[in-house]
């Protein structure tokens, strides 16, 4: 809870979490502008959709949000490298996609 305390700048345990909780779930922490379309989440998106490929000709919507996570998690693995950071991301640099 110290770190969830430390974000938010919030005392109170209960206040803190779901503060916390909230900002977690904002819709600007996604990576999709809008919530994807009922066919690219259904059961059988999870069977259409399982790779880059399939996911870009069935799912564009998931594919689309998979490419901006992708793009933005490069970003800042060589941002960390940059700083010299041991971490988790410099260490294991290799980005896979899951749909």
């Amino acid at each position: 809870m110290k770190v969830v305390r430390d974000y938010t700048g919030i005392s109170n345990d209960v206040k803190a979490r779901d503060s916390f909780i909230s900002e977690i779930q904002a819709a600007n922490k996604y990576f999709n502008e809008k919530p994807f379309p009922s066919n690219e989440s259904d059961e059988n998106a999870f069977i259409k959709c399982v790779d880059a490929d399939s996911a870009k000709q069935y799912c564009p919507e998931r594919w689309k949000a998979m490419q901006a996570w992708i793009k933005n998690t490069d970003k800042a693995s060589k941002c960390i490298d940059s700083l010299s950071l041991i971490s988790l991301i410099s260490c294991c640099n290799y980005l896979s996609d899951t749909y």
